[in-house]
This record gives C-alpha cells, structure tokens and sequence, in this order.
C-alpha cells in the first residue's frame, strides 16, 4: 500500500479564489514536510507543491521566501522540473522591481496547465499591488507609463482599466485620484506626504 503523502492542485484552488494566501502557504508547507518525512524527493507532486509554494509567498509579496524554496530544491528535481525555475525567474524579477520583465514572463512561458491558475492569479495580485501603488504615489502619469507598470499590452488596455476604477483621463495623460486639500488641513498629512517619495523611488527604480 502507497503510504506516500498525496496533493492535488486542484484541492488549493478554493484558497486561491477565496486569496487566502496565508492559508495556501501554510497548506503547501505542510505537504513538503510530508513529503521529507516520507523521503520523497523528486515526484511530480512534490515538485508542483514547490511550484505553488513559490507562488504562494509571492502571493503574498515575499519574493525572498521564494529564493529560500528555490535554493532548497534539489537540482536533480529543478532538471526534472523546468518549469520550477520559470516560476523562480518571476521571484526574481519581483525581488529586482523589473515589473516589465515580470509580466513578460507570465505572459510568454508556456506554463503547465496544472499551474496557469496560480500564475493567473499571481499577476492579478501584482496588479492590484501596482493599482494601489499608483493612487499612492502619482497624482498625474502618462498611459504608457500606467501600462507599463499594471502589465497592459498598450496605452488602450490601460485606458479600459483606468475607466473601469473612475480615474479621470485627459489626452495621454490619467489622474489617478483627486488631490483635493480641504479646508482645516483634511488634506494629505505631514507623513503621508514624506511618503510619497519613497513611493516614488519604488515606481521609479525600473
């Protein structure tokens, strides 16, 4: 009788709709230890668990927590596995802020059917991530730029999303929210305003 630790992609899918990363890491985790304990290795499922473990901690915006996964991968297991290093290219590129690169690689690697859920919604939560940074630390940015930075095609695909979340376009240009200073300093406070530098950088670095 196969005694072996089983796991089915399938049986994360519930967290992953429900974007209990948390749970979804901890899920994966537990599998692995299983899986050590029962000294599997090298299977298909063992490999996809450290696939979607990886994603999961980027997921969760912890790109380093994936480099660990990476690094404790036995090669034998990453030549078995090429996708196991696609997914780690995406870590890398997050770690690196190359958002450009990021989304390149989601769209352009053939990924296992197994795994195009996790990717998907990899790049959805990445986008959302951008979404919120863009509000932060932009009060006016071009549409290319806006593109570039939420993975859009071109400036159009930019400009449906931008409608969809009410943001006031104008000619090339989108205003992502309204910087109205209020009577009686409502406005933007002394440390949201520090902030924005910092937001900046982040944007600026690729």
């Amino acid at each position: 009788r196969d005694s072996s630790p089983k796991m089915d992609a399938k049986d994360l899918q519930p967290l992953l709709a429900a974007k209990r990363w948390d749970a979804l890491v901890q899920q994966c985790l537990l599998f692995e230890l299983r899986s050590a304990s029962a000294q599997q290795v090298e299977t298909q499922a063992v490999l996809q668990n450290a696939a979607i473990l990886m994603i999961g901690h980027m997921l969760k915006d912890d790109a380093k927590a994936a480099h660990f996964v990476w690094k404790r991968i036995p090669d034998p297991g990453k030549k078995a596995a090429p996708y196991l290093e696609s997914v780690w290219q995406l870590g890398k590129h997050l770690l690196l802020k190359d958002r450009r690169s990021f989304y390149g690689a989601v769209d352009n690697t053939k990924w296992p059917e197994v795994l195009v859920p996790f990717v998907d919604a990899l790049r959805a939560a990445v986008r959302e991530r951008m979404t919120g940074f863009i509000v932060k630390a932009y009060s006016s940015i071009q549409l290319k730029r806006t593109a570039e930075l939420l993975g859009f095609k071109d400036a159009g695909e930019a400009k449906n999303y931008a409608t969809s979340l009410s943001w006031r376009i104008e000619g090339d240009m989108v205003y992502p929210q309204s910087r109205k200073v209020a009577v009686g300093g409502a406005g933007l406070k002394l440390p949201e305003l520090g902030n924005l530098s910092k937001y900046m950088q982040e944007f600026e670095m690729k």
